[in-house]
Parts: structure tokens; sequence; C-alpha cells
């Protein structure tokens, strides 16, 4: 009887978001993927009650993952195991295993496979060089405790000539990943331990894109790359999988790819316009952080999002400049100039303490910017020390308390002052 109500209560939530997100949804994929994705959702949904609670707590954490999954092409479906919804820090966030990234790769003709394999210490592994392929030993039947621990992970990369491409990483790597994530270091909970293996797999297929070809092919991966780096909570940073390369790819359209024309903010991509409301409601509330949201725009927003989006806030810009006029000249009877404070551009921060950007750090570290990137998706803060275990069997605690306390964090973050 409990199961009936729990699945009764799952597909009312989901059909609610449903009727919300639908239109979203459809700009990346047809009606029958919508169909078949969301009922993959309710699954999910109807067998982790705690995804259920979590999901109900932030619902546009969930609308985001799933249109997320649809913009790159995965899917929920079990048993192809390219990506799960999971409860995490407090959201829900879509969980994307090495398989998937490797499907995103072969799908976009970057690859033509890739094959991860962990390395244990009674296995016989000889490395012949990073384009032949190595010669490996051991018993398959063999079970994990025969073998030995885990002392590194390798792979094999097909390219699109036929050519082979092999990676390798030690085990050593993988734990500085591993306490690279923010989610284990602080509270030694998450995928790196649930799922230590697909973990190291994942990681080193990370590793080893860096040695596939970059191009506009490669976009979706770059996206799904950034997604995980931003959203998923694993701390898994392109520049902490390569401690020589600290170089993030930045995927850019050439000359030949056609840029979307966007007539109004509900034509943009769900997540930068979730993104613009948010700057403009920064922006409402001081005028001055226009140039610190144009900057963040260009260096975060997809380039054909950029002309918009700027347009769009400098609308919002020449609005507040009017209001303030008529505002000051509704308190003044003469025809004097207007005063400087409310109708001067933003071309610059205030003097004023607490409007700095730039005696405090003008340009935002990147972890200013990904805080910034989870307050403008989520609609609630994660609890309070910024995660939580998924495993947690308590309800996500209500976050309706702490919204302003969450603006004012956001705001100063854009501002760059601490």
């Amino acid at each position: 009887m409990k199961n009936e109500v729990v699945s009764l209560e799952a597909e009312r939530f989901l059909q609610k978001n449903i009727a919300v997100m639908q239109n979203e949804f459809l700009k990346y994929a047809d009606m029958e993927t919508f169909n078949r994705e969301t009922l993959f959702a309710l699954n999910s949904l109807m067998a982790n009650n705690f995804l259920l609670e979590t999901a109900r707590q932030d619902e546009v954490s969930l609308r985001f993952a799933l249109l997320t999954l649809v913009g790159v092409g995965l899917t929920l479906n079990p048993q192809r195991k390219l990506a799960y919804l999971v409860p995490r820090m407090g959201r829900v966030v879509l969980d994307v295993s090495y398989r998937g990234l490797i499907h995103i790769a072969q799908t976009d003709g970057v690859i033509k496979s890739c094959i991860p394999e962990l390395i244990r210490e009674k296995d016989t592994f000889k490395y012949k060089g990073k384009f032949e392929l190595p010669e490996v030993s051991y018993n398959p039947f063999a079970s994990s405790e025969e073998r030995g621990n885990i002392i590194g992970v390798y792979s094999v990369t097909t390219a699109t000539d036929g050519s082979i491409i092999v990676d390798t990483m030690s085990i050593e790597e993988i734990y500085k990943i591993r306490d690279s994530s923010d989610l284990y270091r602080r509270k030694k909970q998450g995928p790196w331990v649930d799922w230590f293996e697909e973990m190291v797999k994942k990681t080193m297929i990370r590793r080893a894109e860096k040695n596939w070809p970059k191009g506009n092919n490669s976009e979706r991966l770059a996206r799904i790359n950034h997604y995980i780096d931003t959203q998923s909570g694993e701390g898994l940073h392109p520049s902490y999988t390569d401690p020589k390369t600290v170089d993030v790819v930045v995927v850019k359209p050439n000359d030949a790819t056609p840029v979307a024309e966007y007539h109004s903010i509900e034509d943009l991509p769900f997540e930068q316009k979730v993104k613009l409301q948010r700057l403009e409601a920064r922006i409402r509330k001081d005028v001055n952080l226009f140039n610190n949201c144009v900057d963040y725009i260009k260096e975060k927003f997809p380039a054909d999002c950029h002309s918009f989006s700027i347009n769009y806030l400098s609308g919002v810009v020449e609005q507040i400049k009017a209001e303030q006029k008529n505002a000051s000249s509704d308190e003044t009877s003469g025809g004097g100039e207007p005063n400087n404070s409310g109708d001067q551009a933003p071309t610059n921060v205030g003097p004023n303490e607490s409007d700095k950007s730039t005696s405090d750090g003008s340009a935002s570290s990147s972890d200013d910017f990904k805080t910034i990137e989870e307050g403008t998706i989520r609609s609630s803060p994660s609890d309070g020390d910024g995660s939580q275990n998924e495993t947690d069997n308590s309800t996500p605690s209500d976050s309706s308390s702490t919204s302003d306390e969450e603006e004012d964090s956001v705001m100063n973050l854009i501002r760059g002052t601490k």
C-alpha cells in the first residue's frame, strides 16, 4: 500500500513538472524521446523516495538535469547505464557514467571506441608506448581479492582513422583527484565512496579526452564535462585530471557555424534563461553590477547567446535609468542636471566599499563562478555545509528561510567581494 502511495505521489509530481518543461524539452528532442525519458525519470523517482523528496525541495534541479540529459543525447534507460538521476548536495543531479562519456564521443564521431581497464597488484602489465597496445595478463575469473588492490588504470582509444592511443594513470594520481572532490574531502560521501571503481574509470576517460580530436563535433562532450565540473559535485575539474595541464577546452564556433537568433528570453536554452533572470535580478538591486554581469556572460554563456543576453541586460539598465530620471524629475521643480548617482551609465562600480569589484579581485575566481552557477540554477541552496549525502534518509531541509541569504551571497560573488 505504501509503495502505491509513493508511486502515485511521484507520478503527480513529475506530471506537474512535465507541463512546465515540455516546451524546453522539445527544443532538444522529439515527443517520442520526451515520453520515453519522462517514463524513465518516473521509474527513478518511484524507486528512490529520497530522490523524490529531494526533487520536491528543488524542482528546478530536476528539470535542469532532464534538459541536460536530452541536450547531450543521453538516456536514463537503466539497461544502457549511460546516466542516472541521483540526489546529491540537496538537489537532483545528472550522474553521467564513463559509458555515457564514451557514447557521446562515439555518436559525434570524435572516436571509434575507448575501453578503460583497472590494473591490480597481481596483474601483469607491460606498457609499450602511447601508440602501441600494452601487454596485459591476468585471470579474468579471479575475484578482486585474488587479483589484489588497484594500482592503476589504463585506457585504449581507437581514433576515427584506426590509430591507437594508450593512456595510463597510477592509483596515486587517482587518489589526488578523488581528494579534490569537495563532497568526498569534507564528508567522505558521494560517488567516490559508493562507486569507486566506476569513478576510477571515469577519471581515466576524462584524462584520455585530452588526446582526442577537438572541434565542433566535440561540443556535446564539452557541454557535459562542463556540467560535471560545475553541477555534479564530483570535483572532476579538467585541471585536476592532468596536473601538467591547466587549460580548459572552450568550444568556440567557427565562421561556418550558424548563430542562433534569439528574439526573447523565452527563446534561450533553459540554463541560460534561468541564469539571465538571476543576473537581471542582481542588476535591479544594484545597477553598478552591469559590467560584472557582462563579463560573466562572456565567459560562461555559449557564444551564440552573448549578443542577446548583453542587449537584454542593457535594456534593463536603460529602463532603470529612465525610472530613476523620472523619479528625480518628480522630486525637483527645476530643470538642472540630474543627479549622477541616478543617471550615470554603469561603466564603473561605485567607490563604496560594498560595491568594490576590482580592489578585492575584479576577475572572480573559478570557484566564485562555480558558486554563481550553482546559485543561478538551483531554486534552493544545499544544506548547511554545502553538501548532502544521497544515502541520507532525512528529508532535505526547506530553503525558504535562507533564500534571502542566498541572493545576498550570489550578489557579493558577482561583485567580487567576499
